[in-house]
């Protein structure tokens, strides 16, 4: 049964990560941009990101999160602050100093 949802969980994992999708997207436009040396930690942060935030979600992490109350909501909320701030460099014209 394990063998079975590992084989699986790769299978979803390496089917989003190699289809068109908007990561694809960034990484050709930041690659014309940028380079390829300094698109390299990008194309990393997503290839290692996303099967770790996958993991994390099937090892339980949205059970804890509904257990403990209130770190939903912190979760929330940082998220948020996070996303603001992206935004305010962006709109500053200082996206490639982050």
């Amino acid at each position: 049964m394990f063998d079975e949802w590992i084989a699986g969980f790769v299978i979803f994992a390496l089917t989003l990560s190699l289809t068109p999708g908007p990561n694809n997207t960034l990484f050709t436009t930041s690659g014309v941009n940028f380079g390829i040396a300094r698109t390299v930690p990008h194309i990393l942060g997503v290839a290692f990101g996303f099967p770790t935030m996958l993991a994390a979600v099937a090892l339980g992490l949205w059970s804890l999160l509904n257990t403990v109350p209130g770190l939903l909501e912190v979760l929330r909320y940082v998220s948020i602050a996070i996303l603001i701030y992206l935004a305010w460099k962006i709109a500053g014209g200082a996206a490639g100093k982050i």
